[in-house]
């Protein structure tokens, strides 16, 4: 009987390692999949655009569809014409209030 006890506690032993191992190989793949996502999220920070709230806010009502490619540094998806309407929406009420002094205002991010 207690040859029997005993290899059951040395099987359990045995099955509880190789859990524990995969267990680690887990945990390790892990720590790489998140350093490497991180690497990639630091270089697309790197890649993003600085925007004034003004800009960021006129973008998001008007353009949404370019709105990402902008902020990734499609700068190219910025036209003339969209440049001339944004800084006119600058000269209105609604406008003022994201520019320097506005109660939307705030330091580019």
């Amino acid at each position: 009987m207690d040859d029997l006890i005993r290899k059951q506690i040395d099987e359990l032993r045995a099955y509880a390692a190789d859990r524990r191992g995969e267990l680690a190989k887990l945990i390790n793949d892990a720590a790489n999949t998140i350093e490497v996502l991180s690497e990639k999220l630091y270089t697309l920070s790197d890649t993003m655009v600085k925007m004034t709230a003004s800009l960021e806010h006129w973008l998001w009502e008007n353009h949404r569809d370019k709105f990402a490619l902008i902020s990734l540094g499609h700068t190219e998806e910025l036209t003339e014409d969209m440049w001339e309407n944004y800084i006119e929406w600058c000269k209105t009420d609604e406008g003022k209030e994201y520019l320097e002094g506005g109660k939307y205002y705030h330091e580019p991010i």
